[in-house]
Order: structure tokens, then C-alpha cells, then sequence
């Protein structure tokens, strides 16, 4: 981005505008995995696992989302420690065959649609058979999952812009700061309590 940046104050949304580096608010992505995986195991899922299913996946959010989930799996016993799916984002193929493979009893993902139907496929139904939790905002679905609010995440992009005019401080940071917004559990349909 070409732009005379010491004539402006700057917050960037989101982690995906990597250059020039600026202030930025984001969502706390490594503690909505951490929370999510922490509830699975809350709800009696011992086999939970990670999947990629559209293209905003973990390494545009610094891998944050899959940091979260493999340090939470070192509390899982070692045989229900389960391997990403490995394609990113994810395929129906290669969905299907570590879904086989894997045997996961939860999934955490970061679009739900797809999985579903991958899911359904195998003759699966969430969450009957599969436990589901979206990473992603998408309440209208009636997922559970971790949501955090854009509008939160937007006025407290303006709160820092302000901050930052109000001090005067234009172009660009030589210290970038980073500021993270939690966001609040809502329990759908999509993962129920089992039986321990």
C-alpha cells in the first residue's frame, strides 16, 4: 500500500495486512480454539479434531487457532490425540479419509457448511455422530461456538484510532501494537453433553 503514512493515524482490522506493519484489533484467536477445546472436553468429547474447511484458516491468523488446539491436546491422552486435517482449507476427499482415519468425536472448524456435508456423506450427522464447533461468526446457523462480535471488534478499532489522534501519533509504528478482543461462548445445537 503506497500512501504518505506519516500524514495518517492507523489501526488495521484483522491480522491479514501483514506490510507495512501498523496497530492493529483483532479477534483473540489462540484463546477461541483454547476455550472450544476446553468446552469439548467440559461436554464428555475425548476425540477432538481440527479442520480447515475454507480458505480463512489458521495461518492467516498467525496460526493461532491451531497453536490453541495442539497445546490443548498434550491434556487429551496420547491415543486421543488427533492429527489435523491436513488440507487447508480443507477438500471432501481428504476430509473423508482422516475422518476414517482419525475418528474424531468433535470437530473444531472454522465453517461449518462444509463439513456438514462432507459429514453427511459418510452417513454422519451433527451432532449425533460428530460434535461440531465453529471458530467463525456464524450465529444465524445455530452452531455452537466462540463468537466474537465484529461491531466489538470495530468500535475498538475507532477507540484506538482515537487514542492515537488524540496524541498525535501519525505514519507508521515502530512499535506496533496488537490489541485482542474475547469473544463469548454460545451453546447451539451442534455439541451436545454426552455421556462419560
Amino acid at each position: 500500500m503506497e500512501l504518505e503514512w506519516e500524514h495518517f493515524s492507523c489501526v488495521a482490522l484483522g491480522m491479514t495486512l501483514h506490510s507495512p506493519a501498523r496497530h492493529h484489533v483483532t479477534e483473540n484467536h489462540f484463546e477461541t480454539a483454547w476455550q472450544a477445546m476446553h468446552r469439548c472436553l467440559q461436554r464428555g468429547y475425548r476425540r477432538v479434531g481440527f479442520v480447515f474447511s475454507e480458505a480463512n484458516d489458521s495461518p492467516r491468523v498467525g496460526d493461532r487457532w491451531v497453536g490453541a488446539f495442539l497445546a490443548q491436546q498434550l491434556k487429551f491422552p496420547a491415543r486421543d490425540r488427533l492429527n489435523v486435517c491436513p488440507s487447508a482449507p480443507g477438500d471432501g476427499a481428504a476430509f473423508l479419509r482422516w475422518f476414517r482415519r482419525e475418528k474424531p468425536d468433535a470437530l473444531l472448524v472454522n465453517h461449518s457448511r462444509p463439513v456438514e456435508a462432507w459429514l453427511r456423506e459418510l452417513g454422519l450427522a451433527v451432532p449425533a455422530q460428530a460434535g461440531l464447533v465453529e471458530l467463525e461468526d456464524h450465529p444465524e446457523l445455530g452452531s455452537t461456538g466462540v463468537y466474537c462480535k465484529p461491531a466489538k471488534i470495530g468500535a475498538l478499532a475507532i477507540e484506538t484510532l482515537m487514542r492515537l489522534m488524540h496524541r498525535n501519533e501519525t505514519g507508521l509504528p515502530d512499535d506496533p501494537r496488537e490489541e485482542l478482543l474475547s469473544g463469548e461462548w454460545r451453546a447451539g445445537v451442534t455439541l451436545p453433553l454426552r455421556e462419560r
